[in-house]
């Protein structure tokens, strides 16, 4: 099994800028045409208190990748984070807190 790459929200704003954003998007959404490429709408999960654990995958197998976001909210606060997959080699090869990702895409 390789490493697992973990970037935090200050190493996505370090790394990734609006223009790569949007440069991504419109790559990702080219491959809708494709056929292969999938995208599950957000989801939530019921929790106690009347809370929520939101979640939403895509996949991606033109750029071989599958994964998810989770989230959930607190008044205080809360966490996001993605996860990503390899399809090729079935594997988990990233976790990005995805606070500035949102951001970005939004």
């Amino acid at each position: 099994m390789g490493k697992i790459l973990y970037l935090s929200n200050k190493d996505v704003r370090g790394l990734v800028t609006m223009d790569d954003a949007i440069a991504s998007l419109e790559a990702a959404f080219k491959t809708w045409k494709q056929g292969d490429t999938a995208n599950m709408a957000r989801r939530r999960l019921p929790l106690p208190g009347g809370k929520n654990l939101n979640y939403m995958a895509a996949s991606l197998p033109a750029a071989d990748g599958f994964g998810y976001k989770a989230y959930f909210s607190l008044a205080a606060g809360g966490s996001q984070l993605v996860t990503l997959y390899s399809i090729k080699e079935g594997r988990l090869i990233a976790l990005v807190e995805a606070g500035v990702l949102g951001q970005l895409r939004t």
